[in-house]
């Protein structure tokens, strides 16, 4: 009796879901991933972003590698000053950065800055508002 399934069931979700198409199309151009390594790799649109893009550019990529199974759950986010040091910026302006992206969260169990899974559009459209 399929007619009597309930709609609402409809709005189950795995909360961990996101849209990977999107986050391929926002990365790809910017950010790949090495097949041997899983650490990033850094386009040609990279180098044309700023800073603050950059920093949400490596966050995506560190969602993108997690859920690939390059990285671990608690590996995916890292701290202000290992950011700062791929982004040749100092530890208070990544901070800021953080302090004022809404998607961005700090979680020590991650192992630091990180965009947990309802925050990945958000940083999509953030990339895309500002190309």
């Amino acid at each position: 009796m399929a007619d009597d399934a309930d709609p609402l069931e409809g709005l189950y979700m795995n909360r961990g879901d996101f849209d990977r198409e999107r986050l391929f199309d926002a990365l790809s151009g910017i950010i790949g991933i090495d097949e041997e390594s899983g650490e990033p790799v850094f386009l040609d649109r990279y180098r044309d972003l700023s800073n603050k893009e950059r920093f949400v550019a490596q966050l995506l990529y560190r969602r993108a590698a997690t859920s690939l199974d390059e990285l671990g759950e608690d590996e995916e986010g890292a701290n202000a000053s290992e950011y700062a040091e791929s982004l040749e910026s100092s530890k208070s302006a990544v901070q800021n950065y953080a302090s004022k992206l809404s998607f961005v969260e700090s979680d020590d169990e991650r192992g630091g800055y990180v965009i947990s899974a309802h925050g990945v559009g958000a940083a999509i459209q953030f990339l895309e508002d500002d190309e």
